[in-house]
């Protein structure tokens, strides 16, 4: 289940291409439209890759107690696993 929703974006991705090669019939496709969906799929594999999640080491508590005291505004988000 984890890897299913970590990688959510890639299959929905793939499934939109399915849908969208599938519903003009695979072998009526113009060269045009083969052209357009490959420029889709580029577009929306350069959107996983630019947004995709990557793991970050989670600063040390006397580090986060510092940068708390330190006087800048910090931002802290919290994640669900699921």
């Amino acid at each position: 289940m984890n890897s299913i929703n970590f990688y959510s974006y890639p299959f929905i991705a793939a499934i939109i291409m399915l849908v969208l090669l599938g519903a003009r019939g695979f072998t009526k496709i113009a060269p045009a439209h083969w052209l357009a969906t490959a420029a889709l799929g580029c577009t929306l594999a350069a959107g996983w890759w630019i947004m995709r999640p990557a793991p970050t080491e989670i600063p040390a508590a006397i580090a986060l107690e510092a940068a708390f005291n330190s006087g800048k505004p910090i931002l802290i988000e919290f994640q669900s696993p699921f």
